[in-house]
């Protein structure tokens, strides 16, 4: 990242980046996981026999 050189020619990592730069990459991965489980669990639930008969019975469709 361009933040991390106050000069273009010195290049050792400020301590304060190097702190807090993992933070984003550990939120992303949360939300990536969070969008997986949410995906995972409609597709369990619309494709499970049980929910699908239930549905019917209901007359709430089966498609």
């Amino acid at each position: 990242s361009y933040l991390t050189y106050l000069d273009p020619l010195d290049f050792r990592e400020l301590e304060w980046v190097r702190n807090i730069e993992w933070r984003p990459t550990l939120g992303l991965l949360a939300v990536w996981a969070g969008v997986w489980l949410f995906v995972l669990r409609r597709r369990a639930e619309r494709y499970n026999p049980e929910n699908r008969a239930l549905k019917i019975e209901m007359g709430e469709g089966g498609d």
